[in-house]
């Protein structure tokens, strides 16, 4: 989480359960947090930053890995929409490869300097 521009981070116990009659191990459940291990305040904390640095440095900022921060960036800009100009304006299409193995494309209006949204990796 970020409090006045610091990273504010918050280490958990979380406990684990076995059942008795199947053997299936389970994880107690702590809903703000989800599986992510990362509440959405963060996610779009870190994600706000990637309009002037790359997603390796932010990343490494804020402890999470490029793909995480990249699978981020996606979920937000799906549950927001791609809004896309109502004037003319210059397209920034950006690929990033992650390793050479995962790849993003991000779209910028350059003309505002703002991110229009990220795609997926189109080769799969």
């Amino acid at each position: 989480m970020m409090h006045d521009d610091k990273i504010v981070s918050l280490e958990l116990q979380v406990r684990d359960f076995k059942c008795k009659k199947c053997g299936y191990i389970f994880r107690e459940n702590i809903p703000s947090i989800g599986r992510k291990n990362t509440t959405a305040h963060f996610r779009q904390a870190a994600v706000k930053k990637i309009h002037d640095r790359s997603f390796s440095a932010v990343a490494m900022e804020h402890g999470i890995s490029a793909q995480s921060l990249t699978r981020s960036a996606t979920e937000i800009s799906e549950q927001a929409g791609l809004q896309w100009p109502d004037k003319e304006f210059a397209l920034g299409i950006d690929g990033h490869s992650f390793s050479g193995h995962d790849m993003a494309t991000t779209l910028t209006n350059l003309t505002r300097h703002n991110l229009i949204g990220i795609l997926p990796d189109a080769r799969y």
